[in-house]
């Protein structure tokens, strides 16, 4: 049998139940769960969540608690990337504020 209906998506290195609980769950919680998997484990999770947009966030806090030789060594210029992001912390999502904020406008005629 072919796997020409698998997804082209990477494997997650942790089970999913553990990626689900680490979305949730606050930071030092989620510190002490990722303290307990070996750093190369944490590392592959750092640059699966870093492909995710939406995980990011997540990503950097897992980076954080890597090793730097861990990050440079598995991706070279991508790891130093994520390196220094993890250690400048959480950057603010853009808001629209002021003129800038648009509205949901309804179309008058169908």
């Amino acid at each position: 049998m072919t796997n020409r209906y698998r997804p082209n998506e990477a494997d997650c290195p942790v089970p999913l139940t553990l990626l689900s609980l680490l979305l949730r769950i606050n930071e030092e919680q989620a510190a002490h769960h990722l303290q307990q998997l070996p750093e190369q484990q944490r590392v592959d999770l750092a640059f699966f969540c870093f492909a995710r947009a939406h995980m990011r966030p997540l990503a950097l806090r897992i980076a954080a608690l890597c090793s730097d030789e861990a990050l440079t060594r598995s991706t070279g210029l991508l790891g130093e990337i994520l390196l220094e992001q993890s250690k400048k912390g959480p950057t603010k999502s853009r808001t629209l504020e002021g003129p800038y904020k648009r509205t949901v406008t309804l179309a008058r005629c169908a």
